[in-house]
């Protein structure tokens, strides 16, 4: 299999893999499908790179460990209730 390179793509009508990859990818673009509905690399660059930032610090902070904990505190304990009671 040859590598994939966005700009010397040529895509097979009979090659069912590069249809796939051909729908992952804005039409006309090399540009994967990704939540911020970018196409231009350069703002879909700056915009992860935000993104990230942003879960790093919070993560740093604790907070996301926090939310994790609230958000899986009730499960935990009812799971734990029942082990108890068998």
């Amino acid at each position: 299999m040859q590598p994939f390179h966005g700009h010397h793509r040529q895509v097979c009508a009979t090659d069912p893999e590069a249809e796939r990859r051909e729908e992952n990818l804005y039409p006309g673009s090399n540009i994967v499908r990704n939540n911020f509905a970018l196409t231009d690399f350069r703002e879909l660059r700056a915009a992860e790179y935000g993104a990230t930032t942003q879960r790093e610090l919070k993560t740093r902070s604790g907070e996301v460990i926090d939310r994790i904990i609230t958000e899986t505190r009730g499960a935990f304990l009812a799971a734990l209730a029942e082990t108890a009671s068998n």
